[in-house]
């Protein structure tokens, strides 16, 4: 059993939000006791994807297939879908932003998972699985269950932070 993050890149680069995509797995990794994996679609150099080790990352899996060049939030949820099976993902998480709206739904959907999005801290409870999330806008949050064995989570920027945690990040293809 184990978290998989998606951690998008632009051309090859990592932004602040997939960093703190990781450290949030990472803590929530060592509340569940499980290991954290990160997936990234397209070519992005060694040094980068050694950065996700810094915040808990225990192994990238990087997808490399010319029909996931452009964005396609189909062709992409079958690749990440299929990842989260081969490695046994209890928990996806994404960014709350464009490409993880609209991938995250799709992974959900195919893994038989529940799904939270605007996510903005750690689960009150791990069982019953409980997180906070924004709703009206940000204007207030709820507190919403998730009862499925497989959960889909889209965390919302500048919600946790960043929080090192040193390990070794080893790299993969799939």
């Amino acid at each position: 059993m184990a978290i998989l993050i998606y951690s998008e890149n632009v051309e090859g680069i990592f932004k602040k939000a997939v960093f703190e995509l990781a450290s949030y797995a990472s803590a929530l990794g060592q509340k569940l006791g499980l290991e954290v994996f990160a997936a990234t679609i397209g070519s992005v150099e060694v040094s980068e994807l050694a950065k996700l080790g810094t915040y808990g990352v225990s192994q990238v899996f990087t997808v490399e297939d010319g029909r996931l060049g452009d964005f396609n939030a189909q062709a992409y949820a079958a690749s990440l879908g299929q990842l989260a099976e081969k490695v046994s993902a209890q928990i996806v998480l994404f960014q709350q932003n464009y490409n993880g709206m609209a991938v995250a739904p799709r992974v959900a959907a195919r893994l038989g998972a529940g799904m939270v999005s605007g996510v903005m801290a750690q689960p009150s409870s791990v069982n019953p699985f409980v997180v906070k999330r924004k709703v009206f806008s940000g204007k207030a949050f709820a507190n919403v269950e998730i009862e499925s064995e497989r959960k889909v989570l889209a965390l919302s920027q500048n919600s946790f932070g960043l929080h090192e945690n040193l390990m070794d990040c080893d790299q993969s293809a799939f």
